[in-house]
């Protein structure tokens, strides 16, 4: 009993330990539950919810890796990567040893600019390749993780791990500025998928051979994800693609090959051939256009250019290929008929009627051509013409009949087939029995190419009286029609009457033949041989069916009886040499051990499971290490393949400014994917950099287009589309993004940009304001608005826009300009001067920021420093006229104008036919009293600036003080020419005018001054207007008098209005690199 007692307390025990203890096998079933949650929430974008959920289940089990990194994961892909950092570090406190979870935090440190750490990890995770490859290649093991270089001699599978952190260690170097270390990463990578490819096209090449076409197209795609720029590998497999029928996937691969090599002839036939299949004949022209450049000597070219021609109807181009054809061979009696086709549509009968007559001259074994319509007609063409049908004239009922009936053959005989066919209509109408006339109809129909019409003839013939011949006539019409299975029918009631009928037998093997039909094909060639045992052309036939069928030495059998009988048929020989490669290419193939449904594909390759080559049986069973565990979800951005290592190297080669590699690296990437949207638009910031502005839009279009939820491709082309002018599409494409994500801050900024360059300010302001709701210290919005402020002259809230902007950017060159042109125009010229100091503290050697203070210091009266300035420009540039001539100009404001005159002579002896210098040395020599040399100088700059209205306007305020009035008045005319507005010329014509007596004009003058400004000489108060002296320097003369002279009685003084000298660097948002 107490053992009993015993045995139940230990069960009881047990039992307790069950219920308490978690599962050994993992999390328990509620945090599994969770988990399982968050990672269905967290694949269909609803990361926020998918968090809660994961912390919901680390609630519940929080020492599980498992949670943490789909946690981890989940912040990464919601666009925080510190998150996802710290959840990383969580996981190394419990698992320190996990490469994987160690190259993920590399990744993380990665995104948030922190390439230095990032770098560290990746290179200590290399270390331990560095002494695996370095003993298997007889380095030392001491090497350092510089040196961790894959041995990829003969490679046929390779690290996966290995790949990633070589490509991330590529990344972070690239961070940190040290491209051309990266790119060795980058090409280290693409050297070890080279050799992989060369392996890879080694095997698809023998399937090829062998005629297991989709095997060799898997094994092509994957040489072609690791080297999209191998010619050979596109080629191979267009020619797979075209050999199961597939023209458009082939045609497609053809212009890869193109691309890579313009004037490939293989190339470009083949995508002839594909496009002619396809029924694109404008491309097959195309192509045959460009191979005939490199080889006018291709008769094939051209007669099958001349087909297409045919084909779209453009018969005098046809015409003139054929004459191409016929220049080369002249016996070709296929193009004489074709021609003579052609000829025959364009209306050109008698010419027509020539090229059938040499046709029919020539003796058909000798025909040359190798692409030969109706090839049973010719080689039969004996027989066919000594088959007697419907022979003895019609015996008609009616004259009428009988007439019409000779009316049409004489039409005929003419080749006014049309008229022909009319006339036989008229017959057919009063005695429809006849059945040489329905044929009679039929031949007129098919000089016309009009092949349903004759076929109706035919039939029509036929059920008055059957005739083989005309049966066989009557297939040849329906295969041209693309009809071969009512052709063979044809064939077969030909053949029924006339059992011996040779044509009809081999254009009846030819269409089975061609519908794949081979045994059938080959049973009526042996009846033909039968008959022909002589004939080279059906035993080369035959030799073909037996390749199609796999019979190859067969095949080499009828090759080998073609050439005995015919020693110069090269094709037969060519065909040999195939077949014996075919036939060792199928032994060795059968000696492998690969099963014909593997296939290498790219996802197999970065999960891991890596093909071997063809033939390297040791090697079949290696399987490397996946990227991802399978059980975890994946993250795209962890994983590597050419396209990211192609990308990665362009914006290498961009960063260092060599747009030419870097497009041709992005180019190579969008080989391998076209709608790889990241690439896209990488390469369109690269042209972007390089000024090839509209290239770029065409980047961003395509982006856009394949996936219209990408913003980053909506921003970059409104950004490309704002610099080109075209404001209404930058406007649309920052509305994408903002539809897309409403927060986004660099599209709400764009937004208000764009909206300011068009003049509405104010939503411009509403949009800067937006984003420092967002992000209060946001130095770009702020800038911006300052911009808004300024371009409302509201220039004291641009001025604090641009103070807070620096608060937040203090070296921020771009917007110190800002800031002193604000200040400028507040007549704050020492805080002006204080803001391009600070300019000149970021860039002692900024030109412009020295002369624009200069004339700051010159509009404060500090003329001794304004001058320092020019000065120490003029050691930099001791030639430069605008210079000199500004710092004369500080002379003459400073009153000293022997040493303002002297300047100018020295900008004179550097350039005599400056006018600035001409203008204010007039001005001077006002000053110092020199009447006539002022309208010296004055005289010589209008010789240069007839327009200058100031010039004119002192120039008469100077005879008038002179007292030649009339010579005053003609200075003022010209300067009202210019500006019919001038109040100052007004007033002073009007008063030379009184002087000389002329006060009718002197009133005229006076009415025209009250109309447009009725102030003007009440505001004189009997003063008379003055000399027009300027206060600010400008080189283009660009002055305009003063609207009031005196001001003490306005706040518009002479020295505001009279000039129009510097003005401050007009607001400009920095530069920035779409695309990123």
């Amino acid at each position: 009993m107490a053992l009993n007692k015993l045995s139940l307390s230990a069960c009881a025990l047990v039992m307790l330990i069950f219920l308490f203890t978690p599962c050994a096998n993992g999390m328990g079933y509620e945090a599994r539950s969770f988990n399982d949650q968050g990672l269905e929430m967290s694949r269909n974008g609803s990361y926020t919810e998918a968090l809660k959920l994961f912390d919901q289940a680390l609630e519940l089990d929080p020492r599980s890796i498992e949670i943490l990194e789909n946690k981890a994961e989940t912040q990464y892909l919601m666009g925080n990567p510190q998150a996802a950092l710290d959840s990383y570090e969580a996981i190394l406190d419990m698992k320190s040893n996990s490469s994987e979870i160690l190259y993920k935090k590399g990744i993380m440190l990665e995104a948030l600019g922190r390439f230095n750490e990032s770098l560290i990890i990746y290179e200590t995770s290399l270390e331990k390749f560095g002494v695996q490859y370095s003993q298997s290649s007889g380095r030392s093991e001491t090497s350092s993780s510089n040196d961790s270089t894959l041995n990829d001699d003969n490679v046929t599978t390779f690290d996966v791990e290995y790949i990633k952190l070589v490509f991330h260690k590529g990344k972070s170097l690239d961070g940190l500025g040290r491209h051309d270390e990266a790119m060795v990463c980058y090409d280290q990578i693409l050297n070890i998928f080279s050799k992989y490819a060369n392996s890879m096209y080694d095997t698809g090449y023998s399937y090829l051979q062998v005629g297991r076409y989709n095997d060799s197209i898997a094994s092509f795609d994957t040489a072609l994800t690791m080297v999209p720029d191998n010619p050979e590998i596109w080629f191979a497999r267009a020619a797979a693609y075209e050999a199961i029928g597939e023209h458009e996937k082939a045609m497609a691969d053809y212009d890869n090959v193109l691309k890579l090599e313009p004037l490939n002839a293989e190339a470009l036939s083949g995508k002839a051939r594909s496009a002619v299949t396809l029924g694109d004949h404008a491309s097959a022209i195309e192509a045959y256009n460009l191979l005939l450049s490199q080889d006018p000597y291709n008769i094939d070219a051209w007669y099958l250019q001349a087909q297409s021609y045919d084909s779209l109807e453009q018969y005098t181009d046809a015409i003139n290929c054929y004459d191409q054809v016929l220049a080369l061979d002249p016996l070709n009696a296929t193009a004489w008929n074709k021609k003579g086709r052609n000829l025959d549509s364009l209306g050109r009968y008698s010419e027509a009627i020539e090229c059938y007559d040499r046709a029919l001259q020539l003796n058909p074994d000798g025909l040359s051509g190798l692409y030969v319509a109706d090839m049973s007609s010719y080689l039969f063409i004996d027989e066919v013409n000594s088959m007697e049908c419907y022979t003895g004239s019609p015996q008609f009922k009616t004259d009428s009949a009988h007439i019409w009936y000779n009316k049409g053959t004489a039409f005929y005989k003419l080749g006014n087939y049309e008229d022909a066919i009319s006339s036989y209509d008229k017959v057919t109408e009063l005695e429809p029995s006849f059945a040489i006339v329905w044929y009679d109809r039929a031949k007129a129909f098919d000089m016309l190419q009009k092949y349903d019409e004759a076929v109706a003839s035919y039939s029509k013939a036929l059920n008055e009286e059957s005739c083989a011949r005309v049966w066989f006539e009557r297939g040849m019409d329906l295969d041209k029609l693309g009809r071969p299975v009512d052709a063979i029918k044809s064939y077969d009631k030909a053949i029924k009457e006339d059992p011996g009928f040779s044509a009809a037998l081999y254009a009846k093997a030819s269409n089975l033949e061609t519908m794949g039909r081979y045994t059938e094909a080959l049973n009526t060639y042996n009846k033909l041989l039968e008959m022909h045992p002589e004939s080279a052309d059906i035993w080369y036939r035959k030799g073909i069916v037996f390749d199609k069928l796999g019979k190859y030495e067969e095949a080499i059998s009828a090759y080998e009886q073609t050439l005995a009988l015919s020693p110069g048929y090269k094709e037969a020989n060519f065909r040999i040499n195939i077949d014996n490669n075919l036939i060792k290419a199928d032994n060795a193939a059968e000696n492998m051990d690969i099963k014909g449904t593997d296939k290498a594909t790219m996802f197999q390759i970065f999960k891991g499971l890596v093909l071997s080559p063809l033939g390297n049986n040791e090697a079949s069973d290696i399987v490397v290490r996946s990227i991802n565990n399978d059980d975890e979800p994946q993250v795209g951005s962890f994983t590597v393949d050419s396209v990211d290592v192609w990308d990665a190297k362009g914006i290498s080669y961009q960063n260092i400014g060599n747009y030419d590699e870097a497009i041709a690296c992005f180019d190579k990437a969008l080989m391998l994917d076209p709608m790889a949207v990241k690439v896209l638009c990488d390469k369109g910031s690269a042209l972007m950099e390089a000024g090839m502005d509209l290239w770029a839009i065409e980047c961003y279009e395509n982006a856009v287009t394949f996936d219209p939820s990408y913003s980053p491709a909506w921003y970059s082309l409104g950004v490309v589309s704002l610099s080109t002018g075209d404001t209404d599409r930058a406007l649309m494409c920052f509305d994408n993004v903002l539809a897309l994500e409403p927060q986004n801050t660099p599209a709400m900024l764009q937004k208000g940009r764009v909206l300011s360059s068009t003049g509405s300010y104010e939503q411009a302001l509403q949009y800067a304001n937006a984003v420092l709701s967002i992000d209060p210290k946001n130095s770009q919005a702020l800038c911006d608005r300052g911009d808004v402020y300024y371009a409302l002259e509201r220039y004291p809230d641009a001025a604090s826009s641009y103070d807070t902007a620096l608060e937040n950017d203090p070296g921020n060159v771009s917007i110190l300009y800002k800031q002193s042109a604000a200040y400028e125009k507040l007549g704050q010229f020492d805080r002006a001067i204080g803001s391009y100091d600070q300019i000149l503290a970021e860039q002692p050697q900024n030109t412009d920021a020295i002369y624009h203070k200069g004339l700051a210091l010159d509009r404060m009266g500090r003329y001794d420093d304004a001058i320092a300035c020019y000065d120490q420009l003029l050691q930099l540039e001791p030639s430069d006229t605008l210079i000199m001539g500004t710092k004369a100009f500080s002379f003459y404001l400073r009153g000293d104008y022997q040493q303002a005159l002297a300047e100018y002579d020295k900008v004179l002896a550097i350039d005599p036919t400056s006018v600035s210098a001409m203008y204010h040395k007039g001005t001077i020599s006002y000053l110092v009293s020199s009447y006539k040399g002022s309208i010296s100088y004055y005289n010589k700059t209008l010789e240069l600036d007839p327009m200058c209205v100031t010039a004119w306007y002192n120039k008469g305020f100077i005879f008038n003080v002179m007292g030649q009035v009339e010579t005053a008045i003609s200075c003022y005319d010209n300067a009202l020419a210019i500006d019919p507005a001038c109040t100052s010329a007004l007033y002073n014509k009007r008063f030379a005018l009184y002087r000389i007596g002329k006060s009718e004009e002197a009133e005229i003058c006076k009415q025209t001054l009250e109309s447009i400004d009725p102030g003007f000489e009440a505001a004189l108060k009997d003063r008379g207007t003055q000399f027009f002296l300027p206060t600010m320097y400008s080189e283009s003369l660009d002055y305009q008098l003063p609207a009031r002279w005196y001001p003490e009685d306005n706040t518009t003084s002479q020295q505001q209005n009279g000039s129009v000298g510097y003005e401050p660097l007009p607001a400009q948002s920095p530069s920035f690199g779409p695309g990123n």
